[in-house]
């Protein structure tokens, strides 16, 4: 507008130019002119008057449109106070109400169990999820019949309240199949003992005794870490020891699903960015990524390349020992290859990494890997000297196959827990500080040389955790 304004001013100079102008012209011209300056005159002079008209009416709106913007402003923030604090009342009123009901409940609740006082080992137990059982009603208490009685005890609160080690060893043996209705019982049977705390040590001596100071195999190390770690927590003794050295148990736990609530009941989160960097420098990105989703940390640990890294090193190695080796060693190269190839896709699918990495390719691998493997499998069967076929008297007979290739006719062991995303398998190699467990092969298979449990298979896999 202000420039329009400006370009109107110098209506008139333009005028007096072009007046000036056409009298050069006229004065010069030989052919008499039928036109006269008094009519362009008056001609610019309409224009102009006609353009100041419709520049005020333009002015004019503008200020309308900006008083009614205004007003719109100040109606809007009225309603805004008047909504918030509408919401303010209603909080207040809310919260009053829930007073009054607790104050009511609690008024009522002579009979409930006292709430356990808050000391390490109670909130070390409602950090891991175990749940202190509800108070009693007086409903629950006393029959309706008027004569008293008392829920009976069972045989585990009987157990803990006479600090009986051995029975306790037993039962649990015995109910193995039933290790989650125990897990749920257990808080409210050592509440009836007298020493919770001496009755769990206790328990503890007959499984690490000071005699046997030699860790057998990775997996025992795994257990006495994790067990360790588990009774600092509980009974809020960190501060005893030294970070340094707890951190340095953290690897041998990384697999389990309470190592993040430890971490933390230790006092540990500050220092994970040290433990992550320590499995990825000992091959395990897999727990290193969990790890790093867990405390927030995949700006510093980026999933993605850690996970090509992994796969890059994993296919160095194969590529670097396949000038000369053995088919056995051919196929364990292969076998490495194809369980770190689905552990890494596995990661990709739960994290939802897919549009970071793409599986395609890395599916592509595996189905290579697996009809090569296969192949393999066929051609040694092949090669095998075929049995002896029945004589037609009946004499000899041969072995019956059954239709039952892929089942198994003996019980399988029950599920202790639910799966989780930490309860997965994962390929790493088999690690070199620590001495593995050596046993004999089953009845089908040759015994050989390697990392291998009592029951022949090879250590392939990731061990699931520990409960």
């Amino acid at each position: 507008m202000e420039s329009v304004a400006a370009l109107m001013e110098s209506t008139s100079s333009k005028i007096q130019q072009l007046q000036e102008a056409f009298a050069e012209l006229q004065s010069q011209s030989a052919v008499s002119m039928n036109l006269k300056w008094k009519q362009l005159e008056d001609h610019f002079r309409g224009l102009e008057q006609s353009l100041k008209k419709k520049f005020d009416e333009l002015k004019e709106q503008e200020e309308e449109f900006q008083e009614t913007v205004a007003k719109s402003d100040l109606m809007l923030e009225q309603q805004e106070a008047a909504v918030v604090a509408k919401e303010l009342t209603s909080l207040e009123r809310l919260q009053e109400k829930r007073d009054a009901a607790l104050a009511m409940i609690f008024s009522k609740s002579r009979l409930s169990l006292p709430v356990p006082a808050i000391n390490p080992m109670n909130k070390a137990l409602d950090n891991l999820g175990v749940k202190w059982p509800k108070p009693a009603s007086e409903e629950s208490v006393h029959l309706q019949d008027g004569n008293a009685a008392v829920r009976p005890r069972s045989e585990l609160a009987s157990l803990c309240e006479e600090m009986n080690v051995k029975g306790l060893h037993k039962f649990i043996s015995d109910n193995r199949k039933n290790l989650a209705a125990i897990r749920e019982e257990i808080p409210s049977a050592l509440k009836k003992t007298s020493n919770p705390y001496g009755l769990v040590l206790d328990s503890l001596e007959d499984f690490y005794s000071g005699d046997n100071l030699v860790l057998d195999g990775k997996k025992d190390g795994d257990l006495l870490a994790h067990a360790f770690l588990q009774l600092l927590a509980t009974f809020g003794i960190s501060a005893e020891y030294n970070e340094g050295d707890l951190c340095k148990l953290l690897p041998y736990v990384s697999r389990r699903r309470q190592t993040p609530e430890l971490c933390r009941l230790l006092g540990l989160s500050q220092k994970m960015p040290g433990v992550i960097e320590v499995l990825v420098e000992s091959g395990r990105p897999i727990d290193a990524i969990n790890l790093a989703y867990v405390f927030e940390l995949t700006e510093q640990f980026e999933p993605v390349q850690l996970l090509k890294a992994y796969l890059r090193d994993v296919k160095k190695v194969s590529h670097a020992r396949n000038v000369k080796v053995s088919p056995g060693a051919q196929n364990e190269m292969n076998e490495r290859e194809l369980s770190a190839l689905k552990s890494v896709i596995k990661c990709i699918e739960e994290h939802k990494l897919e549009e970071q990495y793409p599986v395609d390719p890395l599916q592509k691998r595996v189905l290579q890997l697996e009809k090569a493997k296969a192949d393999k499998r066929r051609a040694v069967e092949a090669a095998k000297p075929q049995s002896k076929r029945p004589r037609a008297n009946g004499s000899a007979f041969a072995h019956r196959a059954t239709g039952f290739a892929d089942k198994s006719f003996y019980p399988a062991t029950p599920e202790r827990h639910p799966s989780n995303p930490y309860e997965r398998q994962f390929v790493y190699g088999a690690e070199a500080h620590l001495p593995p467990m050596v046993s004999s092969a089953s009845y089908t298979m040759q015994p050989a040389h390697g990392p291998y449990y009592g029951n022949g298979y090879p250590v392939q896999y990731q061990i699931p955790y520990i409960h």
